[in-house]
């Protein structure tokens, strides 16, 4: 919007000019419809190579025949001067030759108007030159931010894989740990009161000794039971069947 904008006022101030210097007649109205086509036409056949150096050997015609023509150059310049393609203003210079002796008094002024043109279409092309070096700056921060996003996730949840990992296996160990001390020490007090009933022999100590063997036998199934809690707690039957897995395929045969 911004181009067409500068091509409209550049395009006024082209034809003010040129109807202030002229007597407005059908040739002069023709001229400002031919030099609004050729303008549209060259943001038309913008980006291409051979469509500009088409328009610009025809405005060089133009002016050839018609040095009058020549008030519309600084739209053109503008065109050329986007386009990157400099070697075209050869024939611009060309018609300028062509057009100062025919309006001498309008030279200096269409001078100033080209320079103004040039000035205009260099620094909108830096813009826009700007512009899009910072969308892919912009492009390229939003795939880092998403790349490192995923990286980040990924990093959270290898580290709560890693700790339910180890919560696991420390609930493991404590199921062994408990079953291996404290339900051998309990199996073994267990064996103790009963052999303790058998030599005894004394009906006074056998009720006593029961309650004990009982309590013995309760604690036992308590920590059974916490044991085999602990134990399926800490299995991770995923783990297990992709280790199983991992294990059979590295198995040389």
């Amino acid at each position: 919007m911004v181009h067409l904008g500068n091509k409209a006022v550049l395009f006024l101030l082209c034809s003010c000019f040129f109807i202030n210097s002229q007597n407005i007649t059908q040739t002069s109205i023709l001229f400002l419809l031919c030099a609004f086509i050729i303008g549209c036409l060259f943001s038309y056949w913008e980006g291409s190579k051979g469509g500009i150096l088409f328009l610009t050997a025809l405005v060089c015609l133009l002016m050839l025949c018609f040095p009058a023509f020549g008030f519309y150059l600084p739209v053109f310049i503008y065109d050329i001067i986007q386009a990157k393609d400099y070697f075209l203003l050869i024939p611009a210079g060309i018609g300028l030759i062509r057009f100062c002796p025919a309006f001498l008094s309008s030279a200096f002024i269409l001078v100033l108007l080209m320079m103004l043109s040039a000035i205009l279409s260099y620094a909108f092309g830096r813009i826009s030159d700007y512009k899009e070096k910072l969308h892919h700056i912009l492009d390229t921060s939003k795939e880092h931010a998403i790349m490192m996003h995923e990286r980040n996730q990924a990093l959270i949840e290898k580290q709560n894989a890693d700790i339910h990992a180890a919560t696991l296996s420390e609930r493991n160990r404590i199921a062994r740990e408990i079953h291996d001390n404290v339900g051998h020490m309990l199996t073994r007090s267990l064996l103790q009161v009963g052999a303790l009933k058998v030599i005894a022999g004394d009906d006074a100590l056998d009720e006593p000794l029961t309650e004990l063997q009982n309590t013995l036998n309760t604690a036992m199934t308590n920590v059974r039971t916490s044991v085999h809690d602990l134990h399926d707690d800490a299995i991770d039957l995923e783990s297990t069947l992709w280790e199983i897995i991992d294990g059979v395929n590295t198995t040389k045969i």
